[in-house]
């Protein structure tokens, strides 16, 4: 798969466009993946470059580049209707994933943590991990706060 986009971008490096960002390159792979996991033909290196730029200017600015594979695979599960994964899917599935984590029940901390101690929530990295109501893997802010 990684050499399939590696030879969509050199094609693409032959034209006049500039190098992809980085955004843009974890959407080729998305498009490709999703693609392979449809059982859907390959695109040709323009078609792929249009894909490209028409997911990018969808999803520029509404899913960060971090929680895109997370949006990806949401997506892909989610899909039930037979077409090709699209921008706007990866969109929503993003936009779902923020509102379960929104509407997810806050756990209280029944103490702060003394130093040394790391929390049986997070274990240390601030972040918490659950399971929403439809059986994702979701996180969320640890609420604890440690005694300095």
């Amino acid at each position: 798969m990684d050499t399939d986009l590696g030879r969509h971008q050199n094609a693409i490096s032959q034209t006049s466009k500039p190098a992809w960002t980085s955004l843009e390159t974890a959407l080729g792979k998305v498009i490709m993946k999703s693609r392979l996991a449809g059982a859907l033909p390959q695109l040709s290196s323009a078609e792929f470059e249009a894909s490209v730029e028409a997911w990018a200017e969808i999803v520029d600015g509404e899913v960060p580049e971090k929680d895109l594979e997370p949006a990806y695979i949401r997506a892909m599960r989610d899909k039930q209707d037979g077409f090709p994964l699209s921008s706007n899917d990866i969109v929503k599935a993003h936009r779902d994933i923020c509102e379960s984590e929104r509407a997810s029940p806050r756990l209280a901390q029944n103490r702060n943590l003394l130093r040394g101690e790391v929390c049986q929530r997070c274990y240390g990295c601030g972040r918490e991990q659950y399971q929403d109501e439809d059986g994702y893997l979701v996180s969320r802010l640890c609420d604890h706060a440690s005694i300095r």
